[in-house]
């Protein structure tokens, strides 16, 4: 896979360069956001990591330049996760907070691959995420986390996830915002479930 790596730190820059290759994975490298958009020009990249910190130019810019080519991006938050990040109009499919070790990187960048090569719809009630578009009732933009998080509860299983409330509050938002009537709800005792409101 042809990854465009995009950090603000030469010295991390060519470590996860090294680290993408032991995969058999192709890092074209970046080292701020004008060499990043300048690199997503030439084409034929298939999945982006970036830094959340890169300079000379929004991070958000790149990833909706991503969603429009349709090529999937994990971010590396210099901060923490929340929900207000999650409810953004085009949030990035994937978010790591550093500092993380260097097999987070890997498993996000595989995950997030393989929910993008597939062809997963996940249902529940009233609403359905289509996991290789990551996209909520085809209209709000869902991370990979948030589908994990969707996908245990429909499964009755409880989610194991940092971050697990930023994913939770964000999903319940958009179920609300879209008119839905499911929710996800805590139980003392019993965990977090997948509820219908009633009228």
């Amino acid at each position: 896979m042809r990854i465009l790596l995009s950090l603000s730190d030469r010295d991390l820059l060519s470590a996860y360069e090294s680290l993408l290759s032991l995969d058999g994975d192709e890092a074209v490298t970046a080292f701020d956001g004008a060499q990043t958009a300048s690199k997503l020009a030439e084409g034929g990249i298939e999945l982006a990591v970036l830094d959340s910190a890169l300079s000379r130019i929004d991070i958000g810019r790149i990833v909706r330049m991503l969603h429009e080519e349709n090529i999937p991006s994990v971010v590396a938050l210099r901060g923490r996760l929340n929900t207000a990040l999650l409810l953004q109009n085009e949030p990035a499919n994937a978010y790591i907070t550093f500092p993380f070790q260097p097999a987070e990187l890997r498993a996000a960048v595989t995950d997030v691959a393989k929910k993008a090569s597939g062809n997963e719809i996940t249902v529940f009630d009233d609403v359905e995420i289509d996991v290789r578009r990551f996209l909520l009732c085809g209209r709000a933009r869902v991370t990979a986390g948030e589908i994990d998080v969707f996908s245990s509860l429909i499964c009755g299983e409880a989610p194991e996830k940092r971050h697990l409330s930023a994913y939770v509050g964000a999903l319940n938002n958009k179920f609300e915002r879209l008119g839905k009537k499911t929710r996800i709800v805590y139980s003392p005792g019993r965990g977090y479930g997948m509820v219908t409101l009633h009228e």
